[in-house]
């Protein structure tokens, strides 16, 4: 196709274009079969979800001003991205020449995030959600970051749903995720409409950890509210936080002197 087209045009600019890497690549997106087992992928996730949500909470000059390269957020996704090579390798989806992990190609998670951004677009353009599932289950299982346009695609996806069940409330959540560890909110390039979808995905997610009555990730997520520079704040949500603080019994009255 033409869009397949200009990806490898724009591969091979970048001198990453390989063909036997992107072969490779391919039958491994097309594969229902999992590399990493899903249980150590949501192992991972609780790790970098832990570490999103003190994140937010920490005051700001107890973070590594390098805080992506040298946190524990990096050093999750790297091991991530270790294990998967290592388990492609010797996996039966594709018989490659690459015999060890050191011999792996360097081309495929850069042909990778290329496709995975063409994906993401399609995603979009046609309003796929299933479509959107299975490529989040690849991205998480190859432990790559998206970049900043396949964030901007998928929350842009998501922001078209009417509601949130249980599992497009854990992808929304994950974008998140992905946006707040590995790039800059505030940078994210948002024009109206993006930046409408960035508010929706903060706030759908604020609200869904009150109707759960999950305390700490709200919290959480209200301080990285506050702190957003696209995010503003209204009456109806600091209510929404008092009432759940109230109906959990963190507010109480103080008799009178």
């Amino acid at each position: 196709s033409n869009e397949f087209l200009a990806v490898q045009n724009v591969l091979k600019s970048k001198e990453i274009w390989d063909s036997d890497t992107f072969l490779m690549l391919q039958e491994w997106l097309l594969s229902d079969k999992r590399i990493l087992e899903a249980s150590l992928i949501l192992k991972h996730w609780a790790k970098l979800k832990k570490y999103w949500v003190l994140s937010s909470l920490r005051k700001k000059d107890e973070l590594d001003e390098n805080a992506y390269e040298s946190s524990l957020s990096a050093s999750i996704f790297r091991a991530q991205r270790r294990m998967f090579q290592s388990k492609l390798l010797h996996s039966n989806i594709y018989n490659t020449s690459f015999n060890d992990i050191d011999s792996f190609p360097t081309s495929f998670f850069p042909i990778a995030d290329l496709i995975f951004h063409q994906l993401a677009s399609h995603c979009h353009e046609k309003n796929e959600y299933s479509s959107l599932l299975i490529l989040m289950v690849k991205i998480k299982e190859c432990g790559i970051v998206p970049n900043k346009s396949t964030i901007r695609a998928l929350l842009g996806l998501m922001h078209d749903l009417p509601s949130l069940d249980r599992e497009s409330f854990i992808v929304l959540e994950e974008l998140v995720i992905f946006s707040d560890l590995k790039h800059n909110s505030s940078e994210l390039g948002f024009g109206s409409l993006d930046e409408k979808s960035k508010f929706e995905a903060y706030y759908r997610i604020l609200e869904y950890y009150c109707d759960t009555w999950n305390l700490p990730e709200a919290l959480s997520m209200f301080v990285r509210m506050q702190q957003s520079s696209s995010v503003k704040l209204e009456s109806h949500h600091y209510v929404m936080i008092l009432a759940m603080l109230a109906e959990t019994g963190h507010l109480r009255m103080l008799r009178p002197l």
